[in-house]
């Protein structure tokens, strides 16, 4: 029974750029759709849920756990098995290699005790850096190890939209990823995980079109979000009957929902941003001596520097509210940048490689929270290293005033950024805007240090040094050990390519 599933999923799974001849061509199985059940959601289908799943014609699942369904029969059902192995680096690939080949031969081997008959697929891997040129050649070396004890087709999931015929091999198959918003002019792979998105008129309007699409073909795999399709299932009973006439060669036109006015969810970094704007204003309005303080760092520097030197501004209450404002500017700034610069995989990536620094599920309000974090740890660290270097200062505040009010320009810019985001204006904007905020909070130290060491009348060279040079290497080496330690470069270049 085993060797006729394996034979049947191989059929219907040959790359497009293999050809099939005539009786293989009879002997697939045509067009198909598989759920899958992802054992993290909330959602778990009843007896009921499974049989009218058969009757949609639907009778393939991909699943994680051999013990998922131990409570449900799912005897008419095939399987595909999914391993853990999410969001893989290569780097991961290379040095655990035989951790991840222990634990998905421990995960097959605990499907085929139970469901031995059933098996018809082996999910190695979800969402990896195959972008990198490595992967396929540590894919190779992986299967075949896999290959002495498995005998299933073996296959990944991808972010990539298509996917060429030469990088298909060594697995049996790649599903590629299309999402609700994308244009589908070409299909050109034939299996496919469909992720649907928030509005449920455009997702079934984009997966009409996707099943047009792969119906051209004798066969195909559409791979659904099982809680998305049993929810769709219960609003509109009538797509029962539309996926059951699409796996019998037929396509039949979907019933669409009736378009009803939604009230836009709330920008809440637009929301963060009034807020910081008010208090500024508030500010601006009624302390008396913060518009004089602002305009004489901007544009009389130099006075501004000598007058809190000599002791002749004491009042940093201003400044050392600049410094807060600050705090929520950075984190605000971290919300905004991580929103625009990752997908959803990407931040899903990203808590899953760094599970200390953030939550799975709730990512961006951990990028908000980190910001936060940095920003306090940054400017005490800052403002202590300009005090305890500088002997010419007696008082922390002068430290603070120097080093704080440069920091304002960033409410313009990160104004900007939230601005730009909101039009979804194109991504160089968003890096150029956050390479002008990094510059601002650096610049904003060393303006500070060199404003410092000008009142020193010995060893002003060494302060500079300790202070402005010191403060460069340091943030070289950070930049350096980001980019040089795959630990952290490899999962962050990973985030960043994801769809």
């Amino acid at each position: 029974m085993q060797l006729l599933i394996i034979l049947f999923l191989s059929w219907s799974l040959q790359p497009p750029s293999a050809t099939m001849n005539g009786r293989e061509q009879n002997a697939a199985p045509g067009n198909r759709i598989a759920l899958s059940f992802d054992p993290n959601t909330p959602f778990f289908p009843s007896q009921s849920d499974l049989e009218n799943t058969l009757r949609a014609g639907i009778n393939l699942i991909e699943f994680s756990d051999p013990t998922y369904f131990s409570t449900r029969s799912i005897d008419d059902f095939f399987i595909l098995v999914s391993t853990s192995d999410r969001y893989v680096t290569m780097d991961q690939f290379e040095t655990e290699m035989a951790d991840y080949l222990e634990s998905t031969l421990s995960k097959y081997r605990a499907f085929d005790n139970i469901y031995s008959d059933k098996l018809a697929g082996l999910k190695l891997f979800h969402f990896p850096d195959d972008f990198s040129p490595s992967f396929k050649n540590l894919s190779e070396n992986y299967i075949d190890l896999l290959s002495e004890e498995v005998n299933l087709p073996l296959y990944y999931q991808s972010s990539k939209l298509m996917i060429e015929p030469g990088e298909i091999s060594p697995y049996r198959f790649v599903s590629t990823y299309y999402t609700e918003s994308d244009e589908i002019t070409s299909m050109q792979n034939r299996v496919i995980y469909f992720e649907p998105g928030t509005d449920d008129f455009s997702t079934l309007k984009r997966l009409e079109e996707l099943l047009k699409q792969s119906v051209e073909f004798n066969d195909s795999i559409i791979i659904i979000p099982s809680d998305w399709f049993y929810e769709r299932l219960r609003v509109q009973p009538d797509l029962q009957l539309v996926f059951k006439n699409y796996t019998q060669g037929n396509l039949i036109p979907f019933p669409y929902p009736k378009i009803e006015s939604q009230i836009p969810d709330i920008n809440v970094a637009v929301l963060i941003l009034l807020i910081i704007w008010v208090l500024f204003i508030c500010l601006y309005k009624y302390r008396s001596n913060f518009p004089d303080s602002l305009y004489r760092y901007f544009l009389n520097h130099s006075f501004f520097a000598s007058d809190t030197m000599e002791n002749r501004n004491r009042n940093f209450s201003d400044a050392f509210t600049i410094l807060l404002l600050h705090v929520l500017i950075v984190a605000l700034f971290f919300y905004t940048f991580s929103s625009q610069i990752f997908s959803h995989n990407g931040l899903e990536a990203l808590s899953h490689n760094f599970p200390l620094l953030l939550i799975s599920g709730n990512e961006l309000l951990s990028f908000f929270v980190l910001g936060l974090i940095a920003s306090i740890f940054s400017h005490v660290i800052s403002i202590f290293w300009i005090y305890l270097f500088n002997k010419s200062m007696n008082r922390i505040g002068q430290a603070i005033q120097l080093y704080a009010w440069g920091l304002s320009l960033n409410l313009i810019i990160v104004t900007l950024l939230v601005t730009l985001s909101f039009w979804n204006a194109n991504t160089i904007w968003i890096y150029s805007l956050s390479a002008l905020f990094l510059i601002v909070w650096i610049m904003s130290f060393n303006t500070a240090s060199i404003d410092g060491a000008r009142s020193l009348e010995r060893n002003r060279i060494l302060n500079i040094l300790l202070t402005f040079g010191l403060h460069t290497v340091l943030i070289i080496g950070l930049i350096l050990l980001l980019f040089m330690n795959p630990e952290t470069y490899e999962p962050l270049k990973l985030a960043f390519q994801l769809r």
